[in-house]
């Protein structure tokens, strides 16, 4: 009983002055499918990729989904991402959260939906000898 008591004591002692090596994020950086969805007793968090056919598939059902139940059963909580092979999943990504800071939920949803309709063009075999700049013309 001593010695669990001891051991309980350290480590207590040795965990007070722990710091983590990686900040953790004060805000959340899910966009909600419906800005009224935030007291919803059901919360449904999906990472999506912008360039990704089944995301885009994903995308769909998850609309569906979310309109069928409404706002004040569901919070859909999307979190745009970008897988590491992808060449132009990083830079969708930050024009995704970039677009929803500046222009609202909505507008980030529709670049997300106009890339699904288009993500072929951004294959990582046909772009492989484009440059960003030529992308983005």
């Amino acid at each position: 009983m001593m010695y669990s008591l001891s051991f309980v004591l350290l480590v207590g002692a040795v965990s007070g002055h722990i710091v983590t090596p990686i900040p953790v994020m004060k805000t959340d950086p899910g966009v909600r499918y419906n800005v009224t969805s935030a007291g919803a007793p059901v919360r449904l968090d999906v990472m999506l990729e912008s360039i990704c056919p089944d995301s885009a598939t994903a995308w769909t059902e998850l609309q569906q989904t979310a309109n069928y139940y409404g706002s004040d059963k569901l919070d859909l909580v999307i979190y745009n991402f970008q897988l590491p092979y992808d060449r132009w999943g990083h830079l969708c990504a930050m024009g995704f959260y970039t677009i929803v800071d500046q222009q609202g939920n909505e507008k980030g949803f529709s670049y997300m939906e106009r890339l699904f309709s288009v993500y072929d063009s951004y294959s990582s075999d046909s772009t492989e000898d484009k440059s960003h700049i030529q992308m983005l013309e």
